[in-house]
């Protein structure tokens, strides 16, 4: 794994290289299930092309796209411009706190919020308190009905030309609510195209593109959400 691609944040780099960090108890542990280094890129220029103020993330486990985001909103808006980060993760105590602790330790504390919660009970509050979001990535939960309920809710809080980011696209459950997308909400969200984001020259993105495989799929938000009634397309 090449992660020279990794070099705009230090720990960030370190961490895909080693799988090793320290949460707040100090003791040394092993990440596992982190966001691929081409997800991690793909983010990054996303944000380096829109400039979003307000991001959010389902799944923040041990900080790795948390840390990507966070280090990339900064290189955009620099220590004066108001931006944010909001992470949902009802298992931050599980990891140790890992993914929170890397973040304060790279000088992101005061611009991100983690929700230790259930994503289903932290986005209802976020609409509650009237949230807009210009970005989101959801690495959740897999299950269709949990997928689901993110992009709902998602859907609400995003603004206008907001992008919303799907990761294990290859995923049953992941991808059926992509069709749904796709085949129901056309006049509210389109197909964000990440061709320009990604590695094109690299051997496994051409076999992945011949092979029709993606692992992450976008959205761009053009339309009133939730939409009028209509009849439904089967998916």
């Amino acid at each position: 794994m090449n992660t020279n691609t990794l070099c705009f944040e230090p720990q960030l780099e370190k961490l895909y290289k080693t799988r090793k960090l320290r949460g707040r108890s100090g003791n040394e542990v092993s990440a596992t299930g982190l966001s691929t280094p081409h997800n991690l890129i793909v983010i990054r220029r996303i944000i380096l092309d829109k400039k979003p103020l307000r991001t959010l993330e389902v799944g923040m486990a041990y900080g790795g796209s948390s840390l990507a985001i966070l280090s990339t909103l900064r290189e955009v808006h620099g220590i004066d411009i108001d931006y944010r980060h909001i992470s949902i993760d009802p298992f931050q105590s599980c990891y140790d706190y890992c993914g929170v602790e890397i973040l304060k330790r790279c000088g992101h504390d005061g611009r991100f919020e983690c929700l230790e919660t259930r994503s289903d009970v932290a986005f209802p509050k976020l609409v509650a308190r009237e949230e807009r979001i210009d970005f989101i990535y959801v690495d959740g939960s897999h299950i269709f009905e949990n997928v689901f309920i993110d992009f709902f809710y998602s859907a609400q809080i995003l603004n206008q030309n907001g992008i919303i980011l799907f990761d294990d696209c290859a995923h049953h459950h992941v991808d059926k609510v992509i069709r749904f997308i796709r085949s129901n909400l056309s006049e509210c969200f389109i197909p964000y195209p990440l061709e320009k984001f990604q590695d094109q020259k690299s051997f496994i993105k051409k076999l992945a593109n011949k092979l029709g495989y993606a692992q992450i799929k976008g959205f761009k938000k053009i339309g009133k959400f939730p939409r009028e009634f209509k009849n439904f397309k089967k998916f």
